[in-house]
């Protein structure tokens, strides 16, 4: 059974490996990650990349953080699944519960882009030596991107803005889009059945991946050289959001004690991103195999590891938000 703790140290574990694979990208330049094919094309080069420079076998190492963001997605969809399982509210109490929860993000998000701007410029000042004027400092988020960013709203409407200001906070307008939903996909969750519920979100989502790797040969957001369908970005994760409130804690202890099949889910996730036909998969799996492996770990953890990882789980939040512009700062000098 998945109870609260738990999820927080699924968090915890995720947001470790988002940090190692943003780690990994600020200090190989991205030199890992060749644009626009997404785990295609990652896949291609990550064998080859070691024998040319060392550094790159950390990337080869930490290269698969990135899954923790899939892990994400699916303890979102849990985690208010199960809380309005609980509350037992009407469709106006739900709309009214997804205002709070996108508040509750909003002012994280809102003092993290002064937190980050301040920062770096301190960083470029003490770590890197190096001289700043006030007008270099402005430069390096323009106030136009800044604003931009910051009313989120403005990534949902093309692709360059939704990698404003930093990379990294295109989750936050896709969960944004995802908590507008919720009270509808959690109606479909109850009138159909998990089973069914799951089936529709996977139609949606590998449906619109499949159109966009037709049209543009691109991934969707999330991944380098995305693309998306003017402001519609949300069905590109809905399965795995999707999967997290199918999830009951019933079908939670099927993944207990099964850490192979974790594997072979995530090999299939890697197999299925070699094969373009079959590249709207991937994140699916990926999520998938992601908790399995993720719900195996976590039982197996000494008690002071679980405690440092729910320590961690816990401001998973904040640390998501700051880590990839602070890595860059530091590794890379901007």
């Amino acid at each position: 059974m998945l109870i609260r703790k738990e999820a927080v140290l699924l968090k915890g574990i995720a947001i470790l490996m988002i940090i190692g694979y943003h780690f990994q990208a600020a200090l190989t330049q991205n030199g890992i990650l060749p644009t626009s094919q997404g785990l295609i094309a990652w896949l291609n080069h990550l064998s080859l990349l070691p024998w040319y420079k060392p550094k790159y076998l950390i990337s080869l190492l930490l290269w698969p953080g990135f899954l923790g963001v899939n892990i994400f997605f699916v303890l979102s969809g849990y985690g208010l699944s199960q809380k309005y399982n609980q509350l037992k509210v009407g469709v106006r109490g739900m709309y009214l519960g997804m205002a709070h929860q996108i508040k509750k993000l909003y002012p994280a998000y809102a003092l993290s882009h002064p937190i980050v701007h301040l920062g770096s410029g301190l960083i470029w000042i003490f770590i890197w030596h190096k001289s700043l004027t006030f007008g270099r400092w402005l430069s390096f988020y323009p106030w136009q991107n800044y604003l931009k960013s910051l009313l989120i709203f403005p990534r949902w409407l093309n692709n360059y803005n939704m990698f404003i200001f930093d990379g990294t906070w295109w989750f936050i307008g896709v969960i944004v889009q995802l908590y507008l939903f919720f009270p509808l996909l959690y109606w479909l969750k109850k009138k159909w059945g998990n089973e069914n519920f799951l089936l529709f979100v996977l139609v949606i989502t590998f449906g619109y991946r499949f159109l966009i790797w037709k049209l543009a040969y691109s991934g969707p957001i999330g991944i380098n050289g995305s693309q998306s369908f003017w402001w519609v970005n949300f069905p590109a994760r809905l399965a795995e959001f999707g999967l997290g409130m199918a999830l009951t804690e019933k079908h939670f202890q099927f993944f207990k004690g099964k850490g192979l099949m974790g594997l072979a889910v995530l090999f299939l996730a890697l197999a299925s991103g070699l094969i373009p036909a079959f590249w709207f998969m991937s994140d699916f799996l990926l999520a998938l195999a992601g908790i399995w492996l993720g719900y195996w770990l976590i039982f197996r953890l000494s008690r002071s590891l679980r405690n440092s990882f729910f320590k961690v789980g816990k401001y998973s939040y904040y640390l998501y938000l700051l880590q990839e512009p602070f890595l860059g700062s530091i590794i890379r000098g901007y």
